[in-house]
Formats: C-alpha cells, sequence, structure tokens
C-alpha cells in the first residue's frame, strides 16, 4: 500500500475525535510576557493582540513578567489555575 493511502486512512480515522473537541478559548487569553513592557517583543505582542482577539473571538491579555531571565513568568504561569 502506498504513503498517500496510509495517510488518508490515518486521516479518515481521526475524524469522529474532531467531535469530542470543545470550543475554544470560552475565555479570556492570556499571553505571559517575560519582556518588560515597551521592549521590542512587546510592540509584537501588542501588534497581534487585536487581530487574535477578533480571530478567537474572546479578550486577549497581556501580563508583563519580566525579571530572572524568564524564571518569573515560569513560575506564575506553573502556579496558574488549570483552564483547558
Amino acid at each position: 500500500m502506498t504513503l498517500p493511502r496510509h495517510l488518508l486512512r490515518i486521516a479518515l480515522a481521526c475524524l469522529p475525535a474532531l467531535g469530542l473537541c470543545a470550543d475554544w478559548p470560552q475565555q479570556a487569553v492570556t499571553i505571559v510576557m517575560t519582556f518588560p513592557a515597551g521592549s521590542g517583543v512587546d510592540v509584537v505582542a501588542r501588534a497581534v493582540q487585536d487581530p487574535l482577539s477578533r480571530q478567537l473571538g474572546q479578550p486577549v491579555v497581556i501580563e508583563y513578567k519580566p525579571g530572572a531571565a524568564g524564571n518569573i513568568a515560569s513560575e506564575w504561569v506553573s502556579r496558574a489555575k488549570p483552564d483547558g
């Protein structure tokens, strides 16, 4: 059997799983920034914020947690409430 047929069969086998997916996102999306406000990365995040919010249909919030080479932000995310 050829590779395209294998791939087609795998894709068809995965189709029922799409019905099990919940609608996402159901609440605000938070982008955690490891750089301070006003940095170059912040400019990109703010440029993406509005189009992403329109595309997802939910507000997109930018949280700034600079310092300690990103460890502060990583710890904050690891302690955040699991929301899906």
